[in-house]
């Protein structure tokens, strides 16, 4: 019944008991799979090749699902993989238009729009719809895929421009985390001196 909704059609028993194996029954596993399958005719034939061990299903069917958005999106859903929890104006930070790796073409608004709308395992964090996270598995996946596209240098970059936003922001604590993520901790100390006072006056030793 669920990859029935998902998919639109449908599903015999057949390529319910092959998904069923070959993600063990996980709902971001089948919803993977059912993002990945309902735009195709050929599902026997896909069905066959999927990965035998399902600690590579997940990677292959997200690769999948990745390659088939837009690249302005697969650029966001990997610049973003690197936050816990996001808002329109840090994807803007994080994701910059025109950088030569990770190139994000569209704005941070419109970004959100788009998640909302495709239901891409995101949650929303507050009633204003503001804050967003992804799904804690889905996130794992597109940090491996995000590892396995771009070098450790890129992917620095990323965290240094999330730390300076939150930092920014008064948010010190993701700055700290971000800054740290990126090797940097001549930056990581500078943020702790300017902002030890209000933490000590707290008593948050």
């Amino acid at each position: 019944s669920f990859l029935g909704l998902l998919m639109g059609v449908p599903v015999d028993d057949i390529t319910v008991d092959v998904l069923e194996q070959k993600t063990e029954g996980w709902v971001t596993g089948l919803r993977l799979s059912a993002l990945f399958l309902r735009q195709r005719s050929d599902l026997n034939r896909i069905l066959e090749n999927l990965p035998t061990d399902s600690r590579y299903i997940m990677d292959y069917l997200l690769a999948e699902v990745l390659s088939k958005q837009p690249e302005e999106i697969q650029g966001y859903l990997l610049a973003t993989a690197i936050l816990d929890r996001f808002c329109a104006p840090l994807c803007d930070a994080v994701c910059v238009p025109g950088t030569k790796s990770l190139e994000c073409k569209m704005g941070g608004k419109q970004f959100l729009k788009w998640l909302e709308k495709s239901d891409l395992f995101v949650v929303p964090l507050d009633e204003q719809g503001r804050w967003f996270r992804y799904h804690h598995l889905f996130q794992k996946l597109l940090q491996r895929q995000l590892k396995h596209r771009f070098d450790t240098d890129e992917i620095t970059v990323l965290h240094i421009r999330a730390s300076l936003w939150f930092a920014e922001n008064n948010l010190i604590d993701e700055a700290l985390q971000h800054a740290l993520a990126a090797g940097d901790v001549s930056a990581a100390a500078q943020l702790v001196e300017q902002n030890r006072h209000a933490p000590l006056n707290e008593d948050k030793w």
